[in-house]
């Protein structure tokens, strides 16, 4: 969906009529260019991989081309959910993760919601996943959860606490 810093558009080559069918029956929110070859054509982009997917960013510069659907759009609604992160604006990236984890969980996406929740102040939320995550199996799942401990217990002011957390992440 379009807001202020970048717009995610989907190119067909169908006809806009079916594209818009498609994309309603689909409950595809973003804006879809569609008009045969020409749509690729004016992108400069090959019509070999579709579904293809045009992040366009600030000053409508287009900073990301992604070919295919599934897997790709998730990670790259993981990369923008990142960089939201990074930017300061939690609630943006936890929306995305949310997103990006219909596609799929991966420990990038599950540390990154309870990181959102975290940077938006939702501690106990941020503090019941990380310990679910710290409890996996999953070794790396496990890890990115005991870091996270380790930081609400630092941000808590209880150092012992985030010193053992942390150092129990280090011997996984």
């Amino acid at each position: 969906q379009p807001n202020k810093d970048f717009t995610i558009l989907g190119v067909s080559l169908d006809s806009k009529d079916k594209a818009t069918q498609y994309a309603s029956a689909a409950n595809i929110k973003m804006p879809i260019i569609a008009g045969g070859k020409a749509a690729f054509d004016s992108f400069a982009i090959s019509t070999t991989f579709l579904p293809t997917t045009i992040l366009v960013g600030p000053n409508n510069k287009v900073t990301k081309i992604v070919h295919g659907g599934g897997g790709n759009i998730t990670s790259m609604l993981t990369a923008l959910a990142e960089t939201e992160l990074q930017r300061k604006k939690p609630a943006a990236a936890r929306k995305l993760f949310l997103k990006a984890a219909k596609g799929g969980s991966s420990v990038v996406v599950k540390s990154g919601i309870a990181y959102s929740n975290l940077k938006e102040g939702k501690t106990q939320e941020a503090e019941e996943a990380f310990k679910e995550m710290s409890l996996s199996g999953d070794k790396e799942l496990a890890i990115q959860g005991k870091e996270g401990l380790a930081e609400i217990y630092y941000q808590k002011g209880n150092n012992a606490k985030a010193k053992q957390t942390a150092d129990e992440a280090l011997k996984l």
